[in-house]
């Protein structure tokens, strides 16, 4: 793999979801590539909001291929469909999580004759108890995603959106695991990873899942985050489900 920037793997950490309804109104949505391990064995998933494909009758991403070097290749790009009854949901959290299938790459290349590139967040840029205790009040965060369905068409390029947090981080908002970030979120955006520069690159906050309104619906241009350890709940469940005896 040839040498390409952090910031410009972030633009491949996320997969534009499509999904279509039984009376064939089609939706769009954000989902996160996430890897993971149970018991010395390696998962790749896709992990997005609960509401975004629960009920859909299909399910589709668009998946970018590498070129030789297994760099991105931004302007080869292939929609491939996945069964909707796959999907794992949170118990308590507007989460969802598709493991994809562990030959993924060997089917990709049987169609495309290339191997996909997705670049995986996964547990070590999740902030443990610590680094969230120690979090500053105020950080500058972005946010990556579709929001109504917006992107480089051509180039398969999600949109990056810059602000800050709204409520610190360390805190529960409202008693719930989420927090407030001061940037817009629109149809399409659900499912939007949030990040914040770290040390060692990014670390995942959290997903984004719903815009905060006034009570006459007037939008407020905050945006409602899951804490990003509410992910490793929903890996337990998939363990619970999968390896259970």
């Amino acid at each position: 793999m040839g040498q390409i920037s952090i910031e410009e793997q972030t633009f491949s950490t996320t997969v534009k979801i499509v999904t279509t309804q039984e009376n064939g109104v089609f939706e769009q949505g954000t989902g996160i590539y996430y890897a993971f391990f149970i018991d010395g064995l390696e998962f790749h998933a896709v992990i997005t909001n609960r509401h975004v494909v629960e009920g859909t009758h299909k399910c589709s991403f668009v998946i970018r291929a590498a070129d030789s070097l297994g760099n991105p290749n931004y302007k080869s790009n292939y929609l491939f469909n996945f069964d909707s009854a796959k999907w794992i949901y949170h118990d308590s959290e507007d989460l969802a999580m598709i493991v994809l299938n562990p030959n993924i790459n060997g089917d990709f290349k049987k169609i495309t004759n290339r191997i996909p590139y997705m670049n995986f967040f996964n547990a070590s840029m999740i902030p443990d108890t610590m680094m969230e205790r120690t979090a500053l009040p105020i950080m500058d965060v972005f946010m990556i995603g579709y929001p109504m369905g917006i992107t480089d068409g051509v180039n398969n390029i999600p949109i990056l959106r810059r602000g800050v947090t709204a409520t610190p981080f360390f805190l529960n908002f409202e008693n719930s695991h989420r927090f407030l970030v001061d940037i817009p979120i629109f149809p399409g955006s659900s499912g939007s990873p949030v990040i914040a520069r770290s040390s060692n690159g990014y670390t995942l906050l959290g997903i984004a899942t719903s815009s905060i309104n006034t009570n006459n619906g007037m939008p407020l241009n905050l945006a409602s985050v899951i804490k990003s350890y509410e992910i490793l709940n929903l890996i337990d469940k998939f363990k619970k489900l999968s390896f259970s005896k």
